[in-house]
């Protein structure tokens, strides 16, 4: 089957953005052994609100859905392709004040469908996006790792609950550990990590070799470089 890497950006800055140069050095290292590299810029284009019309229409069955009701679902149903195509995620996570970037959250709230990224069985919640790898590179100036907690987290459990456990977090804080990341990202370019080899051991996040042994992340707090 062929590998496809899906590169999803969410950082309000281009040219002086930290994590782009991350997310586009690991992107184009995976790519090199895949067929293809999907890029999704959620700064250039802000996936919409989800709205009561998008609801009602994705709690429809695809076959009673009127023509109005499918173009509700229109985008939704474009991102949902891009992560059924990807067998690897690259994520760059700017942290905004204490958060991830709205835009993070309304890629989520896109994918996120009842009966197609996820399903309930028996009362409990089952992810239908299975067989992928994700790496979460989330970037700061900062050093105050525990602003981040729940960013990291909630990217963390978004991702689980559609299925994806398989989650690789680089870990470092502050402008001097911009290089240790680099250096991690060679290490992982250079052995690549498959989703199997990632889902070795308990669930949760994941960090490298000599990275943090907690899913902190580089931490984008409110007056941080992003």
């Amino acid at each position: 089957m062929p590998r496809t890497v899906l590169q999803v950006d969410t950082s309000a800055r281009f040219s002086e953005s930290i994590s782009r140069p991350l997310t586009r050095k690991l992107s184009n290292g995976l790519a090199l052994d895949a067929s293809r590299l999907i890029r999704r810029d959620l700064a250039k284009s802000p996936p919409s609100p989800i709205t009561e019309a998008w609801m009602e229409s994705a709690a429809l069955p695809e076959r009673d859905r009127t023509a109005r009701q499918q173009d509700a679902l229109l985008e939704s149903d474009t991102l949902i392709a891009e992560l059924e195509l990807a067998c690897t995620l690259v994520i760059g996570l700017p942290v905004y004040n204490f958060g991830p970037p709205s835009v993070f959250k309304a890629w989520i709230d896109q994918i996120a469908r009842a009966g197609r990224t996820f399903d309930y069985i028996d009362g409990r919640s089952v992810g239908l996006v299975r067989n992928k790898a994700a790496y979460i590179l989330a970037t700061s100036a900062s050093d105050r790792g525990a602003d981040v907690q729940g960013a990291i987290d909630f990217a963390y459990r978004a991702l689980a609950f559609l299925g994806i456990e398989n989650v690789l977090t680089i870990s470092a804080e502050g402008v001097g550990a911009l290089l240790d990341i680099e250096n991690q990202i060679d290490a992982i370019i250079a052995r690549p990590k498959s989703p199997q080899s990632l889902a070795s051991g308990a669930g949760g996040p994941r960090t490298l070799a000599g990275a943090r042994s907690d899913p902190l992340a580089l931490d984008h707090g409110q007056n941080a470089i992003r």
